[in-house]
């Protein structure tokens, strides 16, 4: 039977990466940022690698950022979820869930390995991918923290959208004639 942490460790090894050890499934190992900071204005971020759920068609290890941020009830949720589903769109490789129950968002990377060995290349490569887009981000995931969320302009938004939905005619059902300007339907 194969023995995916192993796998792991070897390769981290090779690479040169500090684990902190863990009795169970999970590697937890540290990355220095630059930028971002963790909840704790400290310059690294914990990353945990575990093989990710087995099924008959591929065999996959995630590289997770947990709690890469934590949204309390005061924070601008709304604009937090358009920014991190941009950012789900934007990045191929690295992809952020949101845990209602306490506010985490993580980052994650999912490797596909298959039946094959894990390479030092691919660990390697979703290492630097989480890490840059975690570099990249933060200062825009900082700003809008400072955000507070205004209802009042937000519902002022939703009503501009119905009033400019409603008003505005489809394209394609829309006649003109040369003889005024009125618009027929």
């Amino acid at each position: 039977m194969r023995d995916i942490k192993k796998e792991i460790k070897l390769l981290l090894e090779e690479l040169q990466i500090t684990i902190d050890e863990r009795a169970d499934e999970l590697i937890l190992i540290t990355m220095n940022t630059e930028t971002y900071e963790n909840r704790e204005g400290e310059h690294f971020m914990k990353i945990l690698i575990t093989p990710g759920k087995e099924s008959h068609v591929v065999e996959t290890i995630m590289i997770i950022a947990p709690f890469a941020y934590v949204l309390n009830a005061d924070a601008n949720i709304p604009a937090f979820h358009e920014f991190f589903m941009v950012q789900n769109f934007s990045n191929p490789l690295v992809k952020f869930s949101y845990d209602p129950q306490d506010g985490e968002i993580q980052a994650r990377v999912d490797i596909a390995i298959g039946k094959a060995p894990l390479q030092k290349d691919q660990l390697a490569f979703a290492f630097t991918a989480l890490h840059s887009t975690m570099e990249n981000i933060h200062d825009q995931a900082v700003a809008i923290f400072s955000q507070k969320p205004s209802f009042k302009q937000a519902e002022k938004e939703k009503a501009k959208n119905i009033i400019d939905q409603v008003l505005t005619p489809p394209k394609s059902t829309a006649k003109t004639t040369n003889d005024d300007d009125d618009m027929w339907l």
